[in-house]
C-alpha cells in the first residue's frame, strides 16, 4: 500500500467498534478537552413550539478522527432543518455556520465551482435535494475519497465479534449489535457508488465473524439454521439475529468473566485510592516536597472507558 492510499483511507479506520477519544466524548467533554467551538440554533417546530440546537462547529482540526461525530451531527441538522422548516438557501445558510477552516473552505469551493456530486448551475441547487448532493460533495472532498460509502461497508464487513474483546472477554452480543447499527447509519449517509450492501452479505459476514463454538451454540443448541439451507435459502434471519441469538450463549460462557473484570478494576482503584489518600495523611508530617506523578498515573487509568456507546 503506498503512503498516499494509506493518507485516504485513514479516515477509515477512525472508524470501529471501539470509538475513539472524540466519538465516546460528550459535548461538553468535546468543547473543554478537545476544542471545539459551538453554534447556538433555535427554531419554531410546527406546533409552534421552540426547538434549540448546540451545534460543534467542525474545523477538521482533529484529522481523520472526527468523521463520525461530523456524521452524526449533519444527521442531527437535517432533522433540525426539518422539524424548523428550515429550507434551501437558509438550509445552506445555517449549515454554513456549524463547519469552519478547512471544512468551510471546501464547502464554498463545492458551492461556486461544484463537483461530480454537486451543480451550483442545476435548477435544484438551492434547495433541499440540492442541500443532500453538497453534502455527499463535501464528505467526498473532505475524505479525498471517491466512493466512501463502498469503502466504509468494506471496513465494516470485516469487523469481525471474535477479534474483538473487551473488560477482559468476548463483546456482549448487546453492545457489538448496537455498534455495528451505528455503524452502518454512518455508512448509509455516504456517497455510495456501487451496490448497497445485501442482507445477505450482511449476514455472511456476521457469522463468519462467530468463534466455531458460537457457531456451533446457534445451530445445535437453539436448532437454527441461519441461512435455511434445508429450503434453498427462502426464509434466512437476518444479520442482527445472530447476536439476539448469541446472547444466551454470551451470558453462560463470558458474563461472569466480564463482571469480574469490572469488580476487579474497581477494586484495584479504591485500593490506590487509598494509597493515595494514606499518602497525602503522612505528607502532612513532611517536610519534602512530593510530585503530582502518581497521582496524575492514577487519573490516567481512571479515563479508561471499556464500555461501547450506542447512538443514543
Amino acid at each position: 500500500m503506498t503512503s498516499n492510499t494509506s493518507k485516504t483511507d485513514a479516515w477509515l479506520y477512525a472508524v470501529g467498534i471501539q470509538p475513539n477519544a472524540l466519538t465516546s466524548a460528550n459535548q461538553t467533554e468535546l468543547t473543554t478537552k478537545h476544542g471545539f467551538d459551538t453554534v447556538h440554533m433555535e427554531g419554531l417546530r410546527a406546533n409552534g413550539s421552540k426547538k434549540l440546537v448546540n451545534f460543534l462547529v467542525f474545523t477538521n482540526q482533529h484529522l481523520n478522527q472526527e468523521v463520525e461525530i461530523f456524521i452524526k451531527q449533519t444527521e442531527r441538522f437535517i432533522q433540525f432543518a426539518d422539524e424548523t422548516n428550515l429550507n434551501d438557501q437558509a438550509r445552506f445558510d445555517a449549515f454554513s455556520e456549524t463547519i469552519g477552516g478547512h471544512v468551510k473552505d471546501l464547502f464554498n469551493v463545492i458551492r461556486d465551482d461544484g463537483t461530480r456530486w454537486y451543480d451550483p448551475g442545476h435548477d435544484d441547487a438551492d434547495t433541499n435535494d440540492g442541500f443532500a448532493h453538497m453534502l455527499k460533495a463535501l464528505f467526498v472532498s473532505w475524505s479525498k475519497h471517491n466512493n466512501p460509502a463502498d469503502s466504509l461497508a468494506t471496513r465494516i464487513m470485516g469487523l469481525k465479534w471474535k477479534n474483538h474483546t473487551i473488560r477482559g472477554t468476548f463483546y456482549s452480543p448487546d453492545d457489538f449489535k448496537l455498534r455495528m447499527q451505528s455503524l452502518w447509519r454512518i455508512q448509509h449517509m455516504l456517497p455510495l457508488i456501487g451496490a448497497p450492501t445485501t442482507d445477505a452479505a450482511k449476514l455472511k459476514a456476521t457469522w463468519n465473524g462467530l468463534t466455531d463454538d458460537a457457531q456451533d451454540f446457534i445451530t445445535d443448541e437453539k436448532g437454527v439454521d441461519p441461512f435455511d439451507a434445508a429450503n434453498f435459502g427462502l426464509d434466512p434471519i437476518v444479520w442482527t439475529d445472530v447476536f439476539d441469538l448469541l446472547k444466551a450463549y454470551w451470558n453462560r460462557e463470558f458474563k461472569k468473566t466480564a463482571n469480574n473484570y469490572v469488580k476487579n478494576k474497581r477494586t484495584k482503584r479504591k485500593r490506590e485510592d487509598d494509597d493515595d489518600s494514606a499518602h497525602s495523611h503522612d505528607d502532612d508530617d513532611d517536610d519534602s516536597v512530593q510530585s503530582d506523578g502518581d497521582n496524575s498515573a492514577h487519573s490516567h487509568d481512571d479515563d479508561d472507558d471499556d464500555s461501547v456507546q450506542s447512538d443514543g
